[in-house]
């Protein structure tokens, strides 16, 4: 890319135009083919995923879901296939598929989500169009584009010295091509490659795979187990968090009590100095006296919010769930007592390694955590970190609605972009 060029093309062609020419080319879709190179890093942490989709309208879908390994997340291989309302999905590290019905009437990102128990934000823009004019919005808004209309498609990329580095990039046909969003401290980059719409969509399972009811058995985590008891209590907290669409917390950690409520896309976070709200598109973030608000994806919110975001919503923002997070860790688990906590019975998991101690109460009426309390320590044992957290739920999967993620400047506030 020649630097010159795209100084010289600033006031050529419109940003806002490409972006909803990329919209409508989407819209106009009723079958795709596509691979989506999807790498995260944020606070340290880095993932890297590649989405093979492919679908047709309404009702077929396929998607593999091949994770790298990285420093922050190991590799695995599964294939899921939606055909009207069955799924078959098969994993190919283990060898095994299952099978199940859907029921009720839900579109296509809709049933990827109740399988994957999210999707991608770069796999659902494709099938929703109308959620990739909503991620458009508040970059439409912003000026200082600079517009390139190479041969292969347009580019639009603006630049804050210090800050930010945002470019699209579209093909010919204004497909979304590319999208890098970089900061200091992060970077989200989305390479999309296209393949002709299939005519069909099909997924052969290899005559040596084995047929079980769930992929929580055979997808054996890095924690070792003491007792079988231990592992099936642990299995209970992973799918229990797998199911956990939405909730209403108060978090208690070292003295302080922190609001935490999220449901489906939208997210709440409320303390003494921070206070940030998600509402499925954009960021609201309250700190030091200052409003400020951006459109950034859910994988970036850990980056904007930095240190203070609750490890509950850190999880939900990053897709992971923060039982199977806990025992991808190479600790000794063992099951240490029953306690009772706010009138709940527990049950008492203890991790442990050389370096790490964590406690965790596992709430025997939905599995979900009641406490998690854990210490780090150097080689020589020398306490170098430590944390308390007492979990208060008021609801469980149940709706919250939209109002109770809209935030607010003060009467007179100004609002701040977010950087």
């Amino acid at each position: 890319m020649v630097l010159a060029s795209i100084l010289l093309a600033v006031a050529q062609g419109s940003p806002v135009q490409v972006f909803d020419d990329c919209v409508a080319a989407t819209r106009g879709a009723t079958a795709a083919s596509f691979t989506a190179d999807v790498l995260t890093k944020a606070q340290g942490k880095e993932f890297h995923n590649v989405y093979t989709v492919k679908y047709r309208q309404p009702g077929t879908l396929f998607i593999r879901v091949h994770a790298l390994k990285t420093g922050s997340q190991p590799a695995s291989d599964r294939s899921y296939l939606i055909n009207g309302t069955k799924l078959v999905a098969m994993d190919a590290d283990s060898g095994e598929y299952l099978t199940r019905q859907f029921t009720g009437k839900k579109n296509l990102a809709e049933r990827a989500v109740e399988l994957l128990g999210a999707l991608d934000d770069s796999v659902r823009f494709q099938l929703v169009p109308d959620d990739l004019a909503k991620f458009f919005g508040d970059f439409k808004k912003l000026k200082d584009w600079v517009y390139s209309p190479y041969k292969n498609g347009p580019v639009l990329q603006r630049v804050v010295v210090g800050k930010s580095n945002v470019k699209f990039e579209f093909d010919k046909h204004t497909w979304l091509r590319t999208v890098r969003i970089s900061a200091p401290s992060s970077l989200l980059s989305w390479s999309y490659k296209y393949n002709l719409a299939p005519k069909a969509i099909s997924m052969a399972i290899p005559s040596s795979y084995k047929k079980v009811d769930s992929f929580l058995a055979v997808n054996a985590p890095i924690a070792r187990f003491k007792t079988a008891a231990a592992s099936r209590l642990w299995d209970q907290a992973i799918r229990a968090y797998s199911h956990l669409t939405a909730a209403s917390m108060i978090v208690s950690n070292l003295g302080q009590s922190t609001r935490v409520i999220f449901s489906g896309t939208r997210a709440m976070q409320k303390q003494d100095g921070l206070t940030w709200s998600f509402d499925g598109h954009a960021l609201s973030l309250v700190r030091n006296g200052h409003f400020m608000r951006g459109q950034v994806p859910p994988s970036l919110i850990p980056a904007k919010v930095g240190s203070d975001i609750e490890p509950t919503l850190q999880a939900w923002a990053l897709h992971k769930n923060p039982a199977r997070a806990l025992s991808s860790q190479q600790l000794t688990v063992r099951l240490a007592g029953i306690v009772k906590i706010g009138g709940v019975t527990c049950d008492l998991v203890e991790f442990s390694s050389l370096t790490t101690q964590v406690s965790v109460l596992v709430r025997r009426t939905d599995h979900l955590f009641a406490r998690v309390t854990s210490e780090s320590k150097d080689a020589k044992g020398r306490r170098l970190s430590g944390l308390d957290r007492e979990i208060t739920y008021t609801t469980i999967n149940r709706p919250i609605p939209a109002s109770a993620f809209v935030l607010k400047p003060a009467t007179g506030q100004a609002v701040e972009k977010l950087p």
